[in-house]
């Protein structure tokens, strides 16, 4: 369970680098959630950085202890968290999907994003902190390809229910890490390229086709043209959203 001790912030450097700290000093234990509504250095993927206007957005971390998965497991954490982002969302009425391996999209355009850092031991992962960014009431984003909730149906939210609304359906899901099986099906039933086609690129040429699957990594294959591509890593492969 996440969410029994709720941490708020004003600002913050990075709600993960901030868990991370109390955590090595013992001072948070398994289900401990960070806000904060102000992320000076948020970051995302590929060591992007999240952007988001102060006070408008959903920011935060929590911190998963309680967990028996080895190293070759770990991406089911990504699935699970995924999941629960598109289930919070549907409870909003916004139809969501996923990006490979773990943005958020509504149509083209992103509305959340997370960093999953995990500490590893010699049995498997002793420790994961799950960062997540949820755009909620900014309307504003520049030149970004961004939306939010506010954005997608014109009303405001309140932050705190938006994140209470997360951590129900994050612990409604919390048991299916146990059938990785279920939660695949759940996470490539909202992925996109498995429905409908996806254009991605690499070694310098654009394909358009579909996602063949996952494997137990995390790693992704396509199918174009007849011909299957992959498995892919996060940095061997880009889309074209």
């Amino acid at each position: 369970m996440i969410g029994q001790k709720l941490i708020s912030l004003s600002v913050v450097d990075s709600t993960n680098n901030y868990t991370a700290k109390l955590h090595s000093r013992d001072e948070i234990d398994h289900g401990a959630v960070i806000l904060a509504e102000n992320q000076l250095n948020g970051r995302g993927q590929r060591g992007t950085e999240w952007q988001s206007e102060p006070g408008n957005n959903l920011t935060f971390s929590f911190l998963l202890t309680e967990i028996n998965l080895s190293v070759l497991d770990q991406f089911r954490l990504n699935q699970l968290a995924s999941i629960a982002i598109i289930n919070t969302l549907d409870n909003y009425d916004i139809d969501a999907y996923i990006k490979w391996p773990n943005d958020i999209y509504v149509g083209r355009e992103k509305i959340a994003g997370m960093l999953i850092e995990n500490s590893i031991g010699s049995e498997g992962i002793k420790s994961s902190i799950i960062g997540i960014g949820l755009n909620v009431n900014q309307v504003d984003f520049g030149e970004l390809s961004a939306t939010s909730l506010k954005s997608q149906t014109g009303k405001d939210y309140n932050l705190h229910e938006v994140l209470f609304s997360f951590i129900f359906n994050f612990n409604d899901l919390f048991q299916k890490l146990d059938t990785p099986q279920i939660l695949l099906n759940e996470y490539l039933n909202k992925l996109i390229g498995v429905k409908s086609n996806v254009a991605f690129s690499y070694n310098g040429m654009q394909y358009i086709g579909n996602v063949k699957g996952i494997d137990k990594i995390g790693r992704i294959t396509l199918t174009a043209d007849g011909l299957e591509h992959g498995p892919f890593s996060l940095k061997e492969i880009s889309f074209v959203i």
